[in-house]
């Protein structure tokens, strides 16, 4: 029997950056939950456009930055767990 290497870290790369919309040319065969994943980041960005406007704040704030890049991080780590995951279950259901 084939010994399983483990969850690729390229490919968990690739299919976070592609739900996440960061690679614009597969955009046209977007998946109904891609399309609403593709919402709500721009909603999220419209909302950080919304509070810098009416709270006087550079649209490059520190803090607004911050608060972006640390639900970037936990995005990005229960994605990876997720992935992660997926694969192992998938992994033991091959060996059964």
């Amino acid at each position: 029997m084939e010994k399983l290497k483990g969850p690729d870290p390229a490919r968990r790369d690739l299919v976070y950056r592609w739900l996440n919309g960061y690679i614009g040319e597969l955009k046209e065969g977007l998946t109904t939950e891609q399309m609403q994943i593709a919402f709500l980041t721009e909603q999220i960005y419209q909302y950080r456009v919304n509070v810098c406007n009416r709270a006087h704040l550079d649209f490059e704030d520190k803090d607004m930055e911050a608060i972006i890049n640390t639900f970037e991080r936990l995005n990005r780590l229960c994605a990876e767990l997720m992935y992660n995951h997926g694969w192992i279950d998938g992994a033991l259901t091959v060996q059964e």
